[in-house]
């Protein structure tokens, strides 16, 4: 059921008093109301799974992650052009090799900040 597409949109009314509740974990939470209201219609339960708000120290390790692995995509380009063209010595491989530890150190250091 995770892979499904979701195809069929239901609707329902409720009144303010009837939506006060759920106005009140949708604030708290940020979550979708359709993934609140999908939630509390499939399981047939007024417990709601309320997930915990994302971590700002997350939000920043995700983002260092993907600077680091554009970091890493632009190394290996450049080493495949060096390669495809015959250009690869030992300079241009030690110079790759600093730029990849130098990498390793910085998103090292970066984790353990956050």
């Amino acid at each position: 059921m995770k892979n499904e597409k979701l195809e069929h949109l239901v609707t329902f009314r409720l009144s303010e008093s009837e939506y006060a509740p759920y106005k009140a974990i949708l604030k708290q939470t940020k979550i979708s109301r359709s993934k609140l209201f999908r939630s509390v219609f499939i399981t047939k339960s007024a417990l709601i799974e309320v997930p915990a708000p994302p971590r700002p120290e997350l939000a920043r390790l995700v983002f260092l992650a993907s600077k680091t692995s554009n970091n890493i995509n632009q190394i290996a380009r450049k080493l495949n052009n060096a390669y495809s063209t015959g250009a690869i010595s030992e300079k241009v491989f030690i110079e790759t090799l600093n730029n990849l530890v130098s990498i390793e150190r910085s998103f090292t250091s970066a984790v353990d900040k956050c």
